[in-house]
């Protein structure tokens, strides 16, 4: 029998597999690695546009809201204080009086029981008169008070729609889908096929007819240094060396943790100004059931 015919057909289409196989994952790696680089360019831009929106919160009208809602508030809450027979506690006020959602609750509780402190020592009269306007001044006020009011809901919709896009990406990145365990097993599985499939059977030829193949490891050696194991040792070492760099490419196509962190920390609207987080707490004091 003529071996060479079996093994000659063997390595055929061995290599035939490596080559379709090797072909569709180094393909899949590429691709993988183009769509992973314009990726972390969205991310990359993502959290920029996050952090803009944060630094941003102290530009928008909030801090004018927050002042005039707690000059108009606690001079409501003063007057009421000198017109009730008995005063209720600080509690109370704050719950009957329409502060701004973005106020902080402690602040204002604070100055209102420093309000019926000093009514306490000298109930005579109000010692503080808080948020008057001048007549001449209303246009004004009105003016200041739309263009804060804009500024505040322009804001909100602006961190609602960059709070999406950023959980969308969390949620599309977290689990790393470019960087495959298959397509790493694949590369290995690929390289065990080569080195079995293809040079294996090459080191039996050429065989004489009717010789028979035999196993032995002294055999190894002197194929080895023979001209056929040198040529079949440099393709090895080639293929393997391209198909390892391949392999650590799959491997590092992962996202920064630190990025996946941001993205999912900016995913929540409150994150972006400390004036949600207050309206957060205020609504979930003013309503328990949303607890």
């Amino acid at each position: 029998m003529d071996w060479n015919w079996f093994f000659s057909s063997v390595a055929q289409s061995a290599a035939a597999i490596v080559a379709i196989f090797g072909g569709f994952i180094v393909t899949k790696i590429i691709n993988n690695q183009t769509e992973f680089q314009r990726k972390c360019g969205e991310i990359k831009e993502c959290i920029r546009s996050c952090l803009r929106l944060v630094n941003q919160s102290e530009t928008t009208g909030f801090p004018y809201v927050v002042k005039r809602s707690r000059q108009g508030g606690l001079h409501s809450v003063e007057r009421r204080i000198y017109n009730d027979n008995p005063v209720h506690d600080a509690e109370h006020y704050y719950r009957t009086t329409d502060f701004s959602a973005y106020v902080d609750r402690h602040e204002i509780i604070n100055a209102i029981e420093g309000l019926i402190d000093n009514f306490r020592k000298n109930p005579a009269k109000p010692l503080t008169q808080v948020g008057v306007i001048m007549p001449g001044a209303v246009n004004q006020f009105y003016a200041d008070e739309r263009n804060a009011a804009e500024s505040i809901n322009k804001y909100i919709i602006d961190v609602n729609s960059q709070s999406l896009l950023a959980r969308t990406l969390a949620a599309e990145i977290t689990n790393n889908p470019y960087s495959s365990a298959l397509v790493s097993m694949a590369i290995v599985g690929i390289i065990f096929l080569f080195y079995a499939g293809v040079i294996y059977p090459l080191s039996f030829m050429p065989m004489s007819l009717n010789q028979e193949p035999s196993l032995s490891l002294s055999a190894f050696w002197d194929i080895l240094f023979s001209l056929r194991g040198a040529i079949m040792s440099v393709i090895s070492a080639i293929f393997t060396l391209i198909m390892l760099a391949f392999l650590v490419l799959n491997l590092r196509l992962k996202f920064d943790e630190q990025d996946i962190k941001d993205l999912n920390q900016y995913s929540e609207p409150s994150k972006y100004s400390e004036y949600f987080d207050r309206a957060k707490a205020n609504a979930v004091f003013l309503n328990p059931q949303e607890k």
